[in-house]
């Protein structure tokens, strides 16, 4: 009986223990994975938003080349 007993809270302790690192790999897997995803959608948002910013100041700059050099050519002509 005792041995029976003693078997039984074994299996019960193995299952435990199982179900235990089971429960904690799963969560260090979920962890990852949201940390992955969370870097990955600010990293995207940052070279997003850098790149439109960029974008954004070369297509000022070159508009205000072609406005000068318009303004010097109508100038000119005016002289």
């Amino acid at each position: 009986m005792y041995v029976c007993l003693s078997l039984f809270l074994n299996k019960i302790t193995l299952i435990k223990v199982m179900i235990r690192s089971i429960m904690i790999t799963l969560f260090r897997v979920m962890m990852r994975s949201i940390m992955f995803t969370i870097f990955g959608v600010m990293i995207r948002s940052i070279m997003i938003t850098l790149f439109r910013v960029i974008i954004r100041s070369i297509m000022i700059t070159l508009f205000e080349v072609m406005i000068r050099s318009i303004m010097i050519m109508l100038f000119r002509v005016m002289i």
